[in-house]
């Protein structure tokens, strides 16, 4: 008898999607895990900040913000693409990268991209962001991080490798549609 109501209830707890349910939430972290309400295509504004001093944390007064597109896809690829003429035309590539969710609403990434023949001060290499980001809801999300210049062009070639320059940025995201 009891091999019975074991059965039934497997069967019930089938039907009515429970097992489902917790992999939609999305509760699973990592790169490889659950969907992720990031997933998807977002309009990105990049706003220098003041690393420290009494102004750290807070935007550069006069600097406009950059936009990007950001595209989080499943597995934690990430690829982007942005305007960003002080650097010079033509003199950035698209960037790629990776990105996991490290809590219920908050994730992490990082994305880098060479600079081709860019404009002073800055030399051939690579630009890396490294972000930590927290969703506000389905469709915006606000991240702070680093932007790094690297006189490489494999990072992985060179690790230690301090950068030449460096600094602080926080990113808002809006889900595209």
């Amino acid at each position: 008898m009891n091999v019975r109501k074991t059965l039934v209830a497997a069967v019930a707890l089938a039907i009515s999607g429970h097992s489902v349910t917790g992999l939609a939430d999305g509760q699973a972290f990592g790169r490889s895990q659950a969907p992720a309400p990031l997933e998807g295509t977002w309009v990105v504004s990049i706003h220098p900040q003041f690393c420290s001093g009494p102004n750290g944390g807070e935007d550069i007064p006069g600097v406009t913000p950059i936009k990007s597109h950001y595209t989080f896809g499943r597995g934690g690829t990430l690829i982007e693409a942005t305007a960003a003429p002080w650097l010079g035309i033509g003199s950035r590539t698209g960037g790629s990268g990776w990105w996991e969710r490290t809590g219920r609403t908050s994730y992490q990434f990082a994305v880098q991209a060479f600079l081709l023949e860019p404009a002073a001060p800055y030399l051939n290499g690579i630009q890396r962001f490294d972000q930590t980001v927290e969703l506000h809801g389905n469709d915006n999300w606000s991240s702070s991080g680093t932007v790094q210049f690297f006189e490489t062009y494999d990072l992985n070639d060179s690790p230690g490798l301090a950068p030449y320059r460096a600094g602080c940025v926080r990113l808002t995201g809006e889900r595209m549609y």
